[in-house]
């Protein structure tokens, strides 16, 4: 009887994390440059608010509020994600 995962935890198969002795693949292509991270949203109407919460994130974060930063941290993803406009307060 086989179960999913195969048996290896959290390095279960069909997943794109290393197995063991292997090294994590380098998907950005450019792992040695640093710069800026450019957060941009799947649609145009909610990058004001992408700025808006990237702004509030920086400042949790040079104000060393970790957990609040964290949160905005979250907030930030599930918006680049969302496909479609945010216009009321209900939606969000």
């Amino acid at each position: 009887m086989s179960f999913r995962g195969g048996g290896r935890g959290f390095y279960g198969r069909g997943r794109g994390y290393p197995q063991r002795g292997g090294s994590a693949p380098n998907k950005g292509g450019m792992s040695g440059l640093s710069g800026p991270v450019v957060q941009r949203a799947m649609n145009p109407l909610n990058q004001y608010y992408i700025d808006k919460f990237l702004k509030l994130k920086k400042d949790a974060d040079s104000k060393g509020m970790r957990n609040q930063a964290f949160c905005y941290k979250r907030v930030l993803a599930a918006l680049g994600k969302y496909p479609m406009p945010i216009l009321c307060v209900d939606q969000a």
